[in-house]
């Protein structure tokens, strides 16, 4: 698609990063990666922006282009994104072409990389740091944040194949190093005991309605004010509940599993008890007293035997 996307003079630049697929997911040096291509840019704004993720104004009737300008004739030099997660749901997905105007009912990103979304910035001619933040947060000297935020469109859950391709094979297994070292990526771990994404039910989410969008929630898309913060990255009601069943089995696999070695252990301090009893009936007898001289001949005589063997080695 970037090759046609070429050809047609839609972008004038295309590169791979790295030169060949990675067995891990290494977000830190694509992020050094754009740093380095945006200091070579002879563009006047630079914007982050994903291939799931739209970006617009946060004017209807402003473009994006002319709302970056605005703000630049303003002296500000980087622009914060409040960011709208568009799922799939029973009745919207697609499986050959992706529509983004079939998507209708959305979220707000309530995960705490979400309300933090500083992607577009002015070329000062400086190389900036994408990395620190896992990209979350362009940092350059003298930076001046735009007070209102744009908005991102993001589409990162397209359809139930799309999804499970996305979390289970291209994230989850390829996450351990940089969550290891970094802390990254924690917002997969409510799927990591999932067996499958499934679909969002239209309770589940708002509806897009650009009209009723700007009269409702005009705090939440310029500010960020009122969005309720989630710890776990955003999933339907229905995953949920596969995966609290699929743990509540997990649990009960391991209370059966206590109960086992408690019994087991019981059952070592019964014998054991038992032995001891043993034992000491043994040691009470007359015939234990009676042997009891021979016992200490026979111990004298294997630690002279094992002596002489010492002595022998040496000579």
């Amino acid at each position: 698609m970037c090759e046609r996307l070429l050809a047609e003079g839609l972008i004038t630049n295309l590169s791979r990063f790295p030169d060949h697929p990675s067995s891990h997911y290494e977000w830190t040096k694509q992020l050094e990666r754009t740093e380095d291509y945006a200091q070579n840019l002879s563009a006047d704004w630079i914007i982050h922006c994903d291939a799931d993720e739209v970006r617009l104004s946060p004017w209807p009737t402003v473009t994006l282009l002319d709302g970056i300008k605005f703000v630049d004739s303003l002296g500000y030099s980087a622009i914060d994104f409040t960011v709208l997660n568009f799922f799939f749901t029973d009745c919207v997905a697609y499986d050959h072409e992706f529509k983004p105007a079939n998507f209708v009912e959305f979220d707000f990103g309530r995960h705490s990389s979400y309300l933090w979304q500083i992607k577009a910035w002015k070329n000062l001619g400086v190389k900036v740091n994408l990395s620190a933040s896992g990209g979350h947060s362009v940092e350059f000297p003298n930076r001046r944040v735009y007070p209102f935020k744009f908005l991102t469109k993001h589409y990162p859950l397209r359809s139930e194949r799309q999804a499970n391709l996305k979390v289970f094979r291209n994230r989850i297994p390829r996450l351990s190093i940089e969550r290891q070292e970094k802390g990254w990526h924690q917002h997969y771990d409510v799927l990591q005991f999932a067996k499958s994404v499934e679909p969002w039910c239209s309770f589940e989410l708002y509806p897009f309605d650009q009209h009723i969008f700007e009269l409702e929630f005009v705090v939440e898309s310029l500010s960020g004010i009122g969005i309720e913060q989630d710890s776990v990255y955003s999933v339907s009601k229905r995953t949920l509940v596969q995966t609290n069943l699929f743990l509540a089995k997990e649990f009960q696999k391991c209370t059966d599993q206590i109960k086992n070695l408690e019994q087991g252990v019981a059952d070592l301090i019964h014998s054991r008890q038992a032995a001891e009893k043993a034992a000491t009936a043994l040691r009470a007898s007359t015939s234990w007293r009676i042997t009891e001289p021979l016992r200490r001949v026979a111990y004298t005589w294997k630690k002279c035997t094992e002596r002489i063997a010492g002595l022998c080695r040496r000579l």
